[in-house]
């Protein structure tokens, strides 16, 4: 096996493959890159059990003989950038070493027989293949990321984005939640009808590669699993088991008596200059208390060590009696800033109910807080 390829084109496909890759996986195998060598391209494949890939390269290579290479993946990415000159040679020797050399520098690295790898099924057949505009991905991945539960659980249904063109009719419904914050986003929808949820790490990826392609989102289906295909990558990927249960949609459908309208900008920064006086606190979880009193806010923000400060800000429309809420100042930020309009309008029930956070001028969106007694 033999081959000279582009140092860019080598490092953009190794990069991709180390964020899949786990190097602490119970199988020690994963951690390494399967390289085949084809007449024609070049193909790496990676897995970490959750998340598969096969990527391939046809220009930008010279191949002088074929074969095949089991090597470890972060070492290579990391020879790989660390190279300066832009034409980079792979020679295998006695199926053991592979010999990397530029004109300048030269190494030579144990490699693992190629059979030790497990057989990582890439193929679309008897899949049902269903697309997705490359604008409507981005959407969801944007809208809808800040309210994944962080977990080590990567099999903990609440750690992925559910998918859903079930209920509502030529409709899609996207939903993320932690249970203390959610995102909902609804859009019009034609294709055939599913319900899944993708894990986060997949999304991030998916996106990743539809910025740099002109194509939609293609994806092939069957009742476990998901192949994405995108210009030449293949991701495969288990779709996280469980349902989503009812209660987030139930919990959209509320009542909320209580609503007012204000400026996002207004109270981004309000937020910022309670947060120079609560930096002191080192707490984890900084609040701030909303209280709206004779239809006028006013945010109150408290330090143990330095005092207290309150700020007005106006809103329009309000709905509703003398209210105080105390929220997290983290979640209410990070959802803030992911809203793209400056009019919003907040609507809740009580004191201790959740708040749902609207854009004025995009209604299919809407993002959930529940107040710092809910936690």
């Amino acid at each position: 096996m033999k081959f000279t390829i582009n140092k860019e084109s080598l490092l953009n496909k190794l990069k991709f493959c180390n964020e899949i890759v786990d190097s602490s996986s119970i199988n020690p195998i994963l951690s390494n890159l399967l390289i085949n060598v084809n007449e024609d391209n070049i193909e790496f494949i990676c897995s970490n059990q959750l998340i598969s890939s096969k990527t391939t390269i046809k220009n930008n290579i010279s191949i002088f003989s074929t074969g095949n290479i089991l090597i470890k993946t972060n070492l290579l990415f990391n020879i790989i950038s660390k190279i300066n000159e832009d034409k980079i040679t792979f020679d295998l020797v006695d199926n053991s070493i592979i010999h990397i050399s530029t004109n300048k520098f030269t190494l030579d690295l144990n490699v693992l027989e190629s059979y030790s790898y497990p057989v990582i099924n890439f193929s679309f057949e008897n899949k049902n293949k269903i697309t997705i505009n490359k604008q409507l991905f981005n959407k969801i991945t944007n809208k809808t990321s800040l309210t994944v539960l962080e977990s080590s659980d990567q099999t903990n249904i609440f750690t992925g984005i559910n998918l859903n063109s079930n209920r509502l009719d030529n409709k899609i419904e996207i939903l993320s939640t932690d249970s203390y914050h959610l995102s909902y986003l609804q859009e019009d929808f034609t294709n055939d009808k599913f319900d899944i949820t993708l894990s986060l790490k997949v999304v991030k990826l998916i996106n990743s590669l539809l910025k740099e392609s002109k194509s939609d989102c293609n994806f092939y289906l069957d009742q476990n699993n998901i192949l994405f295909e995108i210009n030449n990558t293949i991701i495969s990927t288990r779709l996280l088991d469980g349902k989503y249960h009812s209660s987030p949609y139930k919990i959209l459908q509320n009542t909320y008596p209580y609503s007012f309208t204000t400026s996002k900008k207004e109270m981004i920064d309000s937020i910022n200059r309670g947060l120079v006086l609560l930096s002191s606190d080192n707490s984890k979880k900084p609040t701030v208390q909303m209280i709206i009193n004779n239809k006028e806010l006013n945010l109150n923000f408290k330090s143990i060590e330095l005092g207290s400060c309150y700020e007005k800000i106006n809103i329009e429309d309000y709905k509703g009696s003398n209210i105080q809420i105390i929220l997290n100042i983290k979640y209410l930020l990070d959802l803030l800033k992911e809203i793209e309009t400056d009019k919003i309008e907040f609507h809740f029930i009580n004191e201790r109910g959740p708040i749902l956070i609207k854009e004025v001028n995009d209604k299919n969106f809407i993002t959930l807080i529940s107040p710092c007694g809910n936690n």
